[in-house]
């Protein structure tokens, strides 16, 4: 089980290393997506974190 457990963590970096090279040609085409979870309570921390991620992203001025 730790063997399959390790292989998908590095699996998983190896992916998010080849996406970060990705870069779009205008800084305007930077979007974020936040997929929730019908068993992420509201109120709970990682909730709260969530939220307070998002309110920051949606503050950032996008035409800098």
């Amino acid at each position: 089980m730790r063997e399959v457990v390790a292989g998908s963590v590095l699996g998983l970096w190896e992916i998010v290393n080849n996406l970060t090279r990705l870069q779009p040609s205008r800084r305007e085409r930077y979007r974020v997506t936040i997929f929730g979870s019908a068993r992420v309570e509201p109120g709970s921390w990682v909730y709260g974190e969530v939220r307070r991620l998002s309110a920051a992203l949606a503050g950032m001025d996008a035409t800098s």
